[in-house]
């Protein structure tokens, strides 16, 4: 099934300088204190800020046999992948690469933004349904979800819904500098 959703990559934001563009990149899941694999060398994306600058997000193409979001390590069928090359601030990733929602951040309301990682990299965050990020917003997490439940800092696992990511469907129409087009298009 063809999902489409919307991505800021790491760029757009003022990134806390705890963490190292290894981290960002690498990091498989929040190293938040209250999960079970936390490692107290390590960077934390927990209580840290993120503050996005502005700039146009970047709409994946993504075939999933299911209509969940989720890291690879529990994916409940084939693997999710980018069903077209897809350009993401100057790299080119492949159709076909799979994608992963690594992990998840929860600031203090319960706004969850997951981070999302192709061909083994992480390249930006999406953000809930009906709630993109305006230029200025700040985000702080203060627990980290992983894939299962067992493994996140609050019990809860980051799979979720397509339908609850910044997500559009086949023929929904999107505003471009070049005039309304079909999502599938961009």
């Amino acid at each position: 099934m063809p999902f489409y959703i919307a991505i800021y990559d790491f760029s757009l934001f003022t990134m806390p300088a705890g963490l190292s563009q290894s981290d960002i990149e690498n990091s498989t899941h929040a190293n938040d204190p209250a999960q079970p694999g936390y490692n107290a060398g390590a960077p934390s994306w927990v209580g840290e800020t993120y503050t996005y600058d502005g700039g146009a997000s970047t709409l994946l193409a993504i075939d999933d046999d299911d209509g969940n979001f989720e890291d690879a390590y529990v994916e409940t069928g084939v693997s999710q992948f980018l069903s077209q090359d897809t350009v993401i601030n100057g790299v080119t990733y492949l159709a076909g690469s799979v994608i992963e929602n690594e992990f998840a951040l929860i600031d203090g309301a319960g706004n969850e933004v997951w981070v999302v990682r192709i061909g083994g990299v992480n390249v930006g965050f999406a953000y809930a349904s009906g709630n993109p990020p305006n230029p200025g917003d700040s985000f702080t997490p203060v627990n980290g979800r992983d894939g299962a439940a067992a493994d996140s800092g609050d019990g809860t696992a980051s799979t979720t819904a397509y339908s609850d990511v910044l997500c559009f469907t086949p023929g929904v129409r999107i505003a471009t500098p070049f005039g309304p087009r079909d999502a599938e298009t961009l």
